[in-house]
């Protein structure tokens, strides 16, 4: 039997994806939130879904790691970071610009381009956490946190100079 934990971690199933189970989840992530905001959701509301998906995201990543006693500190199967960092990275960017299909793609595209990588401090900040079964889970969500505000970032950067 498959438990509400496990649904919430691994994006209803989408983490075992067989090929890219990240990029399945980042691209489920993109769809959910596009389909929140044609909705018509708000802006503060979209926030705070977002906020409170991290904090499920980290208790959810916490009981899945705990019933597989620590044995590896970030499953690809668990993708519910990968959702919330592409929520953030769409919130970020659509605070200082009107998200247009472009838009969309290149969130997504610059996203998984910074999670893939993961430059320092991202690296870093994964492998710190990470040693810890105490802070395991809080890794799992913070590097696509920090991969994130890196797409988002780079994205508004770049954006403004061609407008």
């Amino acid at each position: 039997m498959v438990s509400f934990p496990f649904l919430i971690a691994t994006v209803g199933g989408t983490g075992y994806f067989p090929k890219a189970p990240g990029t399945a989840g980042s691209l489920v992530g993109l769809i959910i939130f596009i389909i929140l905001e044609k909705m018509a959701f708000s802006w503060p509301l979209l926030v705070l879904i977002t906020l409170m998906a991290f904090i499920l995201g980290c208790l959810n990543c916490h009981w899945i790691l705990k019933d597989t006693f620590f044995q590896n500190n970030d499953p690809a199967y668990i993708v519910v970071d990968e959702v919330v960092g592409m929520w953030l990275t769409l919130l970020m960017t659509g605070f200082f610009y009107s998200l247009t299909t472009f838009l969309y793609l290149a969130c997504f595209g610059l996203f998984r381009f910074f999670d893939i990588l993961k430059p320092w401090p991202i690296r870093w900040l994964d492998h710190f956490l990470g040693r810890y079964p105490s802070t395991a889970a809080l890794g799992i969500m913070m590097d696509d946190i920090l991969a994130a505000v890196a797409a988002a970032s780079f994205l508004i950067a770049s954006y403004s100079l061609y407008l």
